[in-house]
């Protein structure tokens, strides 16, 4: 048990936070400045790593080989519904439809506020 003790206070002697806050921001510095160096280093290994791998692998490139045989036609035939899709814009374009403007109509021909008010009596009902 007191082996445990000294361990925990040459611990708490190491790392006093708090009471030095130049120290701890030194601290924090460092750290991250490593882990930020280590992780680069460990992103560029496997980058490296990868790109070797590729370069290397000719059955890459045969399998590109025979997906570009096999999808030709597929491809020349979506080429070509995209070129008569352009043509038929391009003679959109060229033949403006004609659009033909609705023309405001009144349902009242009279100006006279008599005959448009209502009925009206002529007579009288006594």
């Amino acid at each position: 048990m007191q082996y445990m003790e000294k361990i925990k206070q040459k611990l708490k002697s190491l790392y006093i936070a708090g009471r030095y806050p130049e120290r701890d921001w030194a601290r924090l510095l460092v750290t991250f400045c490593v882990l930020a160096i280590l992780i680069g280093a460990w992103s560029a290994y496997f980058f490296f790593q990868v790109n070797t791998d590729v370069v290397s692998d000719s059955s890459i490139s045969q399998a590109g080989n025979a997906l570009s045989q096999r999808k030709e036609k597929e491809l020349q035939a979506l080429l070509a519904k995209y070129d008569e899709k352009a043509l038929r814009y391009k003679e959109l374009q060229s033949h403006l439809p004609v659009i033909v403007a609705p023309v405001a109509t009144s349902t009242a021909t009279t100006t006279d506020n008599a005959s448009t008010t209502g009925p009206t009596s002529t007579g009288s009902s006594q």
